[in-house]
């Protein structure tokens, strides 16, 4: 079986990491944090972080699987978003995980997985059936808000799943003859659900810093609540594509969400049909953005608008 390589990105948020790394420290072999050097983000900024706040996380890995790998991941001539792929890219290759002899997966301090186990067990069934570069894909659910007594989460009609799983690539950096899995594990994604000062700094600072007037956003973020939450829909800062459909409020902490979820969650199997299915989309994929994809592509889009 494929090793199990996790590789967490820490920063500003890192008081989340106890949380992220409690749900998958039992089933991971290797868990290596990324934190940049200088304390910068990538946007440039320095950020308080708590030395022995780290030192209090590495006392707690009584099985020694964590390690911290520190390196400069601020490069002021790259965009933030740039910023985020080098940095996944480094503690990538950090990992040694380009061998292809381990499954690496990169979460980060606020990203929480659900049934780490469950998916751990997919990925050495998966393995057995198909051998090439792959990325495999679950859910993800993000928390839009904090209130007094819950949370608000943001609901993606269709589902959004975004790549967390690889091998021979990385999160952002997939291998160019991959094929994508998409699988209903879930991750539930801190995100938004932090007080006013975290949020305001997490918006300057994250990789879509540049792609929305993050003033207004902020504004309108403060102004959700548990009562107006239903009657909000496709409030996604990036645009209606991006999926939050709708919002709504459940009521409780982050670790009552968790359990709850785990709770719901009904085992997942791996079957052939998943990969067979992979391999499809990848094959319509290349078409479409073959030469001739793109020529019958006005045509395609005529017809169906005639329809």
């Amino acid at each position: 079986m494929r090793a199990i390589h996790v590789g967490i990105l820490v920063s500003y948020d890192y008081k989340y990491l106890p949380t992220c790394i409690s749900c998958i420290y039992d089933y991971a072999d290797k868990i290596t944090l990324a934190i940049d050097k200088n304390r910068r983000t990538w946007n440039g900024e320095k950020y308080k972080f708590d030395e022995s706040f780290l030192q209090t996380v590495l006392a707690k890995d009584y099985a020694n699987k964590i390690s911290v790998y520190e390196d400069d991941f601020a490069v002021s001539e790259l965009t933030t978003m740039q910023c985020d792929c080098h940095e996944r890219q480094l503690l990538y290759e950090f990992m040694g995980s380009s061998d292809l002899d381990a499954w690496h997966i990169q979460l980060d301090s606020d990203e929480y997985f659900i049934d780490f186990k469950g998916f751990v067990d997919f990925l050495h069934k998966l393995e057995k059936s198909y051998t090439g570069k792959i990325t495999v894909m679950p859910k993800l659910v993000t928390i839009f808000r904090k209130v007094e007594d819950g949370i608000i989460i943001a609901e993606d009609t269709n589902s959004v799943f975004f790549p967390v799983a690889s091998i021979g690539g990385c999160r952002f950096n997939p291998s160019k003859d991959e094929i994508k899995l998409t699988v209903p594990f879930i991750v539930l994604h801190q995100s938004w659900g932090r007080d006013e000062t975290e949020i305001q700094f997490k918006i300057e600072n994250w990789g879509h810093n540049r792609d929305f007037d993050t003033n207004a956003y902020f504004e309108f973020w403060r102004s959700v609540n548990k009562y107006n939450a239903p009657y909000i829909c496709d409030c996604h800062p990036l645009g209606k594509k991006s999926g939050w459909n709708k919002l709504f409020f459940k009521p409780g902490k982050i670790q009552d969400i968790i359990q709850d979820l785990r709770r719901q969650s009904p085992p997942i199997n791996f079957k052939p049909s998943m990969i067979r299915r992979a391999k499809k989309d990848r094959r319509i994929n290349r078409l479409k953005q073959s030469s001739v994809g793109q020529r019958i592509k006005p045509i395609v889009k005529y017809v169906l608008r005639k329809r």
